[in-house]
C-alpha cells in the first residue's frame, strides 16, 4: 500500500513538473522573441503649401524643399491649443507647421501636425 501511494505521488509530481516546465518553455519562447522597435518619429517644420483632402496629403515647404505627408485616421491635428480636423487644413495655407512623421522618401506618414502663427502680412508703416 505504501509503495502504491509513493508511486502515485511520484506520478503526480512528474506530471505537474512536466506541465510546469512546458509552460515555462512556452513563456520563455514567447517573451524571448525580440520584436522590431517602433520606427523613430522624425519632424519637419515649414509653411503649409496645400492640403489635398481626397488623398489626405499635406504639402509643406521646408528648408529641404516641398515635402508631402499622408495623414491617417489617427493623425493628431492642432492649431495652437485648439484641436482641428483635416477640413481646416486647406484654409491654413501659408501658416507655419511642424509635422511629426514616420517613414522616408515618398512614404511619410504624419503622426501629428502642429500649426502655429499665421500667414503674416508685412505691415506698411
Amino acid at each position: 500500500m505504501r509503495k502504491l501511494f509513493l508511486a502515485a505521488a511520484m506520478a503526480t509530481t512528474l506530471s505537474l513538473t512536466g506541465e510546469g516546465a512546458l509552460a515555462q518553455t512556452a513563456t520563455r519562447a514567447t517573451t524571448g522573441m525580440s520584436t522590431a522597435p517602433a520606427p523613430k518619429a522624425l519632424s519637419a517644420t515649414g509653411k503649409i503649401v496645400s492640403f489635398d483632402d481626397s488623398t489626405k496629403t499635406l504639402t509643406l515647404s521646408t528648408a529641404k524643399g516641398e515635402e508631402k505627408f499622408v495623414l491617417g485616421s489617427n493623425s493628431h491635428l492642432q492649431e495652437g491649443a485648439k484641436t482641428i480636423t483635416t477640413a481646416n487644413l486647406s484654409s491654413l495655407a501659408g501658416h507655419q507647421a511642424k509635422v511629426r512623421y514616420t517613414g522616408s522618401g515618398t512614404d511619410k506618414a504624419a503622426e501629428s501636425v502642429m500649426v502655429s502663427g499665421g500667414a503674416r502680412a508685412k505691415s506698411s508703416k
